[in-house]
């Protein structure tokens, strides 16, 4: 759909075409607990529709055990909602996309708790009507037992309908080759 963004003015020190928080649309808003220098936060994933729906994911490391947890917040109605845990297993690199209708899709890297295969897999979990849908589901194979193979960099994306697609780096899962997608 067409429209028109007027940014208003930049604020004083930054702003503009340099990057910085524009004064314009809606006040900033904090998305999650404010934490202590104890958590790491990964940059944020977004993804929004025309709907005035998005969605932002992230992670979350603890500094000290290195504890990761994987954090989505949605907003709908011209409303954030409160931040979700949805993965807690050492769970990196969220990717998000969302369609029309506001159905979300989220992917991302979770270490093996197998340390015979400390190796990466790739989780998803989708989201509609309000509700986190399912449990994480394993989309990629397990790690080789030599950790030579494993799955890496996930990307996403997801059509009007809902139809979702994820590619990722095999790192020799499915041969002998290096790197495959």
């Amino acid at each position: 759909t067409a429209g028109t963004f007027d940014p208003g003015p930049s604020p004083p020190g930054g702003g503009g075409e340099g990057g910085g928080v524009s004064t314009g649309g809606d006040s900033p808003v904090q998305n999650g607990a404010a934490r202590s220098s104890s958590y790491a936060q990964s940059p944020p994933q977004i993804a929004l529709n025309d709907s005035d729906a998005a969605v932002a994911v992230w992670q979350e490391t603890e500094q000290a055990t290195g504890a990761q947890k994987l954090w989505a917040n949605v907003r709908s109605s011209s409303r954030w909602g409160n931040a979700t845990v949805i993965d807690t297993l050492g769970s990196a690199d969220p990717r998000v996309a969302m369609d029309l209708n506001g159905r979300i899709i989220v992917v991302w890297s979770r270490k093996s708790s197998d340390a015979s295969a400390p190796g990466n897999t790739l989780w998803s979990q989708r989201y509609s009507n309000g509700n986190w849908l399912t449990v994480a589901q394993r989309i990629s194979n397990l790690p080789t037992r030599d950790n030579s193979g494993y799955a890496l960099s996930p990307a996403l994306a997801m059509g009007i309908n809902g139809t979702a697609m994820a590619v990722w780096t095999d790192n020799g899962q499915t041969s002998n080759a290096a790197r495959s997608i």
